[in-house]
């Protein structure tokens, strides 16, 4: 059984108004793991409350500078409270609509991970090499900021989340390009996505975007996460990656993406049906849980409205991926 799902953001500005029209749009596709509508910036969304809420006395922890990159300047320390949002109260309480939770499997959240995080975090003093300027070059900031992603992936974990997905674009970057190597050996990438995981009692999820090399897939394979989910609809090059083999012997899934995130163009039914059945025939129809674009849809237009374009294609090109897997399964290819 493969479910419908996606990675998150979607081309809105962030209102109220905006988040509701499209939680009730996406339940009503259905969405077999819809995640909340994620219409901030998923560095901002994480960085900003410890600087606004999580403070000790009258000190902040971050302080904001132009172009929403956040400045450290004392050690960081943990908090206690949860992070929560709008968008995920929101969709939990159109869950336990009767409208809606018969076509539920579960409810998504997403969080951003501890490295994409860092690489926003400018240091006071720089480090030599790449990233240099930024909390990515001291790891000991990176544990830090480990600790409180595990934190949040817990709490949504306990404030009803099924399935909680870590997001880790700059992962691509650092190991594809063999950056930080020094820093952060394998293992050491492995235990911080593993703290990511440890207060997760849900179905656990890591979503890189962009080209995969092979010692990154060595590594996502090597830890406690349980779902792999990557680009392929315009990151073909992903395709020779992964093996069947690989998520058998490692008891890992896929999260298989069919269309595009970064065109405009809404792929048609038998497009993705071709995508996805391709998919099924390279990495076996048992290593295959979830289905969706290939990442979020915000960058289509930051500044969209609910009337646009680039949020009616987003819409559209879930009801075709819905479309495509309902085809598939009357033709008992899935």
């Amino acid at each position: 059984m493969v479910y419908l799902t996606y990675v998150g953001s979607f081309p809105l500005k962030n209102t109220i108004e905006n988040i509701t029209k499209a939680t009730k749009d996406l339940l009503s596709i259905p969405i077999d793991y819809p995640n909340y509508v994620q219409l901030e910036d998923m560095v901002h969304q994480f960085l900003q409350p410890i600087s606004v809420k999580y403070t000790s006395g009258t000190t902040n922890y971050w302080d904001t500078e132009e172009g929403e990159r956040y400045s450290l300047f004392e050690n960081l320390k943990t908090f206690k409270n949860s992070i929560s949002n709008d968008a995920f109260k929101i969709l939990l309480k159109f869950s336990k609509n009767n409208e809606f939770k018969k076509d539920l499997k579960g409810i998504k959240a997403c969080v951003t991970g501890p490295f994409t995080l860092s690489s926003r975090i400018m240091l006071n003093n720089r480090n030599p090499g790449p990233f240099g300027e930024t909390a990515l070059s001291n790891p000991s900031v990176v544990k830090k900021i480990t600790d409180v992603v595990s934190k949040i992936a817990g709490d949504y974990y306990k404030m009803g989340a099924d399935y909680v997905t870590i997001d880790e674009p700059m992962l691509s970057v650092l190991v594809g390009k063999n950056l930080l190597l020094n820093q952060y050996p394998d293992v050491e990438i492995v235990e911080i996505i593993n703290k990511c995981s440890s207060e997760m009692k849900s179905l656990s999820g890591i979503h890189v975007c962009g080209r995969i090399s092979r010692r990154l897939a060595e590594i996502l394979l090597q830890s406690n996460i349980s779902v792999i989910d990557h680009e392929f609809k315009d990151t073909e090059s992903n395709f020779g990656v992964y093996s069947k083999s690989d998520f058998e012997s490692h008891d890992k899934k896929l999260g298989f993406a069919v269309t595009s995130s970064k065109i405009m163009r809404i792929e048609s039914v038998a497009e993705i049906e071709l995508m996805l059945t391709k998919g099924l025939k390279t990495f076996g129809k048992e290593n295959i849980l979830m289905v969706k674009p290939d990442c979020g849809f915000r960058g289509l237009d930051p500044k969209g409205h609910l009337d646009d374009t680039a949020y009616t294609s987003s819409i559209s090109k879930l009801k075709n991926i819905r479309l495509a897997i309902n085809s598939l399964q009357r033709k008992k290819i899935l």
